[in-house]
């Protein structure tokens, strides 16, 4: 609305203009904020209509050429695209106002719509000439700046109303997504994982949701589940890299307040690389989705190899045992190997050190026993060398597998018979659990001879009682949920 009153003070927001022409010119502005982006806002304005600067028209009269200026801004706070095809809209009589596409208004980009006829000339309202004014871009807020363009200084008070007949938008189906990475530097050949979630923040349910995630191709033992119960709920396809959800995942995204978080694991490749990770989630529903944000990304670095040339590196089993044997073609300030085992694939432990060679460009070979580490695993043993230097720059080898046979657990004995005046026998438990046992030497009407404390996972003494006499006697071994029984002869 505006008032012309030249007999009194400006009301509150109003500006003077004491000059008749368009680049100064009175104006007042109005600004509209949505609680979140929506799509589609649209404006329906009645005609702005041009009359004679001279006129006598009564309060309530026109004598003002008028515009309605619009400055749009998405989530961001930035300008929304106002380009061709980005506003839409239809004009009624052509002869009574117009649209002035993007140009430059108090130095920001604006559109306008603007009553016919300056410079004197008159157009008269009417509904025919109403306008609808459409953006499609995402808007949060929007200003309107009213401005009247040219004014009567002569005369003491008019006034002219621009009346907006109807406001519509659409709510927006907001999918967002987020992913993070537990570490930014990994080691080669280890299991990782991304977090990865979608939720529907909207303000509406949407139709056919699509949460898919970016990997490189190629990457092994990839599973991707729940993180809360850890169900299987996607699939990653090694051509592509795509991880793609499962339709009961994608279902629960689509309705509003909906939400689902995953966990990708993965095996780091044998070599230095960065591995990207992009989430995306999109719908196909008709009002409009939010892009901000619809993508959200990660990476993890697989560090760098031994400063040594490692001309080879293997882990193998040697009955109980893992015999890990590896050579260098050139070393320069090598300190020490140091070697770590994994029973998880993910956390590795010190378990020996191996010197290093120093400066030396001869071939060099090195080897290393893991002993009794059968009795430990429950699946396969993970290796790695960490190569320390003569400054402590530590770096590690790639990861090497040992997989046992996973035979009967048994007790071994020995000698057996024992001989007169040997009463020390090797009570052997590698086969065993870790953890105490309780072993016993029972006689041939099942009474107790003599008790022993002993531990699983490795071959220790066992001290016959010097009194025992000549016969055949039972050790049974007791504990960890085993019961053991092994026949001695005592000669």
């Amino acid at each position: 609305m505006w008032r012309q009153d030249n007999a009194n003070a400006l009301p509150a927001g109003t500006y003077e203009n004491t000059t008749v022409n368009e680049s100064t010119p009175l104006y007042s502005r109005v600004l509209l904020t949505f609680s979140r982006e929506v799509s589609n806002l649209s404006f329906t304005i009645q005609d702005i209509d041009k009359s004679t600067l001279t006129s006598s028209a009564s309060t309530g009269g026109s004598d003002f050429t008028d515009e309605v200026d619009f400055y749009p801004l998405n989530g961001s706070g930035q300008p929304t695209d106002m380009s061709y095809g980005k506003v839409l809209g239809s004009i009624g009589n052509p002869n009574t106002c117009t649209y002035l596409g993007p140009h430059t208004v108090q130095n920001k980009t604006q559109v306008s719509l603007r009553g016919t006829g300056v410079n004197g000339t008159t157009s008269t309202g009417g509904r025919n000439g109403n306008v609808t004014i459409m953006f499609t871009e995402p808007v949060k807020s929007i200003w309107l700046t009213y401005r009247d363009l040219n004014t009567d200084p002569t005369t003491s008070q008019r006034l002219q109303t621009i009346a907006i007949e109807n406001i519509s938008w659409c709510t927006q189906a907001d999918l967002t997504t987020a992913i993070t990475r537990p570490q930014a530097t990994i080691m080669p050949n280890v299991m990782s994982k991304f977090d990865v979630s979608f939720s529907n923040v909207g303000d509406l349910a949407t139709d056919n949701t699509a949460a898919t995630v970016q990997l490189p191709t190629g990457l092994r033992d990839v599973t991707v589940v729940d993180r809360s119960s850890g169900a299987v709920i996607g699939s990653y396809n090694a051509t592509t890299g795509l991880v793609t959800y499962n339709a009961a995942s994608n279902a629960a995204l689509a309705v509003y307040g909906g939400s689902f978080s995953s966990v990708i694991n993965y095996r780091a490749p044998n070599a230095i690389v960065t591995i990207p990770a992009t989430a995306t989630v999109a719908t196909s529903t008709s009002e409009g989705l939010n892009p901000s944000p619809n993508t959200a990304s990660a990476s993890t670095d697989v560090a760098g190899t031994l400063p040594v040339a490692l001309a080879s590196f293997d882990a193998k089993a040697a009955g109980s045992d893992a015999r890990l044997t590896w050579t260098t073609a050139d070393e320069k300030n090598n300190d020490y190997f140091g070697v770590e085992r994994s029973l998880d694939g993910v956390s590795f432990t010190a378990i020996g050190r191996v010197a290093g060679h120093g400066t030396t460009s001869t071939f060099s070979s090195y080897a290393y026993a893991d002993a009794g580490v059968a009795a430990k695993a429950t699946g396969p043993v993970y290796y790695r060398l960490r190569q320390v230097d003569l400054d402590g720059t530590a770096t590690y080898s790639p990861v090497r597998t040992v997989a046992f046979e996973q035979g009967a657990v048994a007790l071994k004995l020995y000698p057996n018979p024992a001989t007169p005046g040997d009463d020390n026998l090797t009570l052997d438990l590698v086969t065993l659990p870790q953890g105490e046992y309780q072993a016993s030497i029972l006689n041939v009407v099942g009474g107790t001879v003599a008790t022993y404390t002993v531990r699983g996972g490795e071959a220790q003494p066992l001290t016959l009682p010097a009194t025992l006499a000549a016969g055949t006697y039972l050790v049974r071994l007791q504990g960890q949920g085993v019961s053991l029984m092994q026949r001695l002869a005592r000669q």
